[in-house]
């Protein structure tokens, strides 16, 4: 989901002095790959919480748009 993700400095300091290699090999990719290290959305967060450094939490979700009128792919009709 895009959006903010608060981290916690030292859980980042960790990651990236223990897994410098993964993360080092996705930084430098050229291309995303599906063995790409996502930090920033998901490891940080369950490396936190792993470590005791996080609690689980649920967050609301809301989506708006923009006022433009759209048509789905394929259709001649716009909404």
């Amino acid at each position: 989901m895009d959006g903010p993700h608060p981290q916690i400095r030292q859980v980042a300091l960790e990651l990236e002095e223990r897994y410098q290699q993964e993360l080092d090999r996705t930084a430098h990719s050229r291309f995303r790959s599906l063995s790409d290290v996502a930090v920033v959305a998901t490891l940080h967060h369950h490396y936190a919480l792993f470590t005791g450094r996080a609690i689980p939490a649920s967050t609301g979700c809301a989506t708006s748009t923009s006022g433009l009128r759209t048509r789905p792919i394929g259709s001649r009709q716009w909404r």
